[in-house]
């Protein structure tokens, strides 16, 4: 295929796609359809294009791409590394395995206990690899260990996270199960069983408490301030004023004065002490480990930084540590769930994309062109680039038995005509028609058969020169790639500018 014929068939792919609610992957996978050369094969394709279609004719589109919406919201496929975590291994041959997924967290080889014990104060979570069962040490606290790699057992809480985000999602890929022929995958996804998991109390628990801790610097520095305010309030009760010499008699002699500074002094005290200690208590609920002289007793009263950031630090490594080791064990209960949703997902997409191309050429007439020697051309065919073309007839050799219209059978046609006539308009559809053909697709028009073709040659020559054998060079080219005989197809079109 030349460049011109790739344009021609990338425009088409690029317009169908525009109808899909996943553009990119309906694009992707309507270009894996490129035009084939087997008549099997094409027919192959025709067959399950048209039982999409089919189902898609009895359904409510717009409903469909409602559902397909819902449904492309799941996501099992996560780009965003990992850096809370680190999959380690002792094994230099398991290490080649780790660097596979090191897009999903950082992978790193040890050789001691002590290179645990380093990790463990750098990641929150530690996975030690080995392919052998036997060789996994539960001597080592607080590492988990995995026998298997699987971004589902690497990352369990993003998948949870995923499906419980997405519950509705699922049922929607339920829904449009039923319009996928001959799909056998519905009756083996148990949505009760997700969604047991994915719903599991102690996972929501502990999320619940990751998220409030994550955010327990804005509600420490609004307890301060409320602290501190009721402090500064109290202190302003006490108003003193004495002179110089009032002040040393009073020191000499002793005052009411003097007992009055020292029971303020006492108080404001005490309530400084009261407010840490409040502070401290309401942290340490939170946190779960003993917040006791976190708080500095001076006025303001402040939060020791260092001090909070390791009770911080090490409340939530805990408790993610806790999370990953729940979510691990119920990600492996649904795995093969899990499977069966990522399977379920690229028939989505694939539905999304047989969608996306139904209503691109049903805006009119269409069908699927007729496998037929000798010949190619349609009746009331349409510009699959144009909004709103105008229908046209067009054949070149044979007709098939059941098409009436006048031709003079010829293998070679010659489309001359006035400039602005139509003529290039004319022969972009006809090689459109015929890349969609061999794709398998359906094509806009009445009626369409074409003859299967191992190469197609689409030459538009220069509107600003002759391009003077530029036509015989490319029949000259075409046949240097040539090994065996085959059945070539040349569009040639030139526009010739008389002054």
């Amino acid at each position: 295929m030349d460049k011109h014929s790739r344009t021609i068939l990338n425009g088409i792919i690029l317009k169908a796609s525009s109808y899909a609610v996943s553009r990119e992957s309906a694009y992707k996978i309507l270009s894996k359809l490129h035009p084939v050369s087997t008549k099997e094969e094409i027919l192959r394709r025709q067959e399950l294009i048209r039982n999409y279609f089919r189902a898609l004719l009895g359904s409510d589109i717009e409903e469909v791409r409602n559902l397909l919406e819902k449904a492309l919201s799941v996501e099992l496929v996560f780009k965003e590394k990992l850096t809370d975590r680190v999959i380690v291994t002792d094994n230099s041959d398991d290490y080649k395995i780790l660097r596979t997924i090191s897009n999903i967290c950082p992978v790193t080889m040890i050789t001691s206990e002590e290179d645990i014990s380093a990790l463990l104060r750098m990641y929150d979570i530690v996975i030690f690899y080995s392919s052998d069962e036997n060789a996994l040490r539960e001597d080592l606290s607080d590492v988990f260990f995995l026998n298997e790699i699987r971004e589902e057992y690497v990352a369990p809480e993003r998948v949870l996270n995923s499906l419980r985000e997405n519950l509705e999602g699922l049922h929607a890929i339920m829904k449009l199960l039923e319009l996928i022929p001959e799909d056998d995958m519905k009756p083996l996804i148990d949505v009760k069983v997700i969604r047991k998991a994915v719903l599991d109390e102690k996972v929501k628990g502990i999320a619940e408490r990751i998220k409030t801790i994550s955010a327990l610097d804005g509600v420490i520095e609004e307890m301060l301030n409320d602290a501190n305010r009721r402090i500064l309030e109290k202190a302003e009760q006490y108003e003193i004023r004495l002179k110089g010499s009032e002040l040393l008699e009073a020191f000499v002699r002793g005052s009411d004065s003097i007992s009055e500074i020292m029971k303020g002094l006492e108080e404001i005290k005490s309530l400084i002490e009261e407010e840490a200690m409040g502070i401290e208590s309401n942290v340490e609920k939170i946190l779960g480990h003993a917040g006791e002289g976190i708080v500095i007793r001076t006025y303001p009263i402040r939060i020791d930084d260092e001090r909070y950031r390791e009770l911080k630090e090490a409340s939530i490594r805990e408790l993610k540590r806790e999370l990953f080791r729940i979510s691990l064990s119920l990600v492996r209960t649904i795995i093969s769930q899990v499977d069966l949703i990522r399977k379920a997902m690229e028939k989505m997409k694939f539905l999304d994309a047989m969608q996306s191309l139904y209503l691109f050429v049903s805006r009119g007439p269409w069908c699927f062109p007729k496998i037929f020697n000798g010949g190619i051309g349609f009746i009331g065919g349409r510009n699959p680039f144009l909004d709103n073309p105008q229908p046209v007839t067009y054949a070149i050799g044979k007709l098939p038995g059941d098409v009436d219209i006048r031709l003079d059978e010829s293998s070679v046609t010659l489309l001359t005509g006035a400039n602005s006539g139509g003529k290039t308009t004319l022969l972009e559809t006809m090689l459109s028609f015929q890349l969609m053909g061999q794709a398998g697709f359906p094509v806009p028009a009445e009626k369409a058969w074409l003859d299967v073709v191992d190469i197609v040659r689409y030459y538009r020559g220069s509107r600003r020169s002759l391009s003077a054998g530029a036509f015989e060079q490319s029949l000259k080219l075409s046949l240097i790639h040539i090994s065996e005989p085959t059945r070539p197809l040349y569009i040639s079109y030139a526009v010739f500018c008389l002054k």
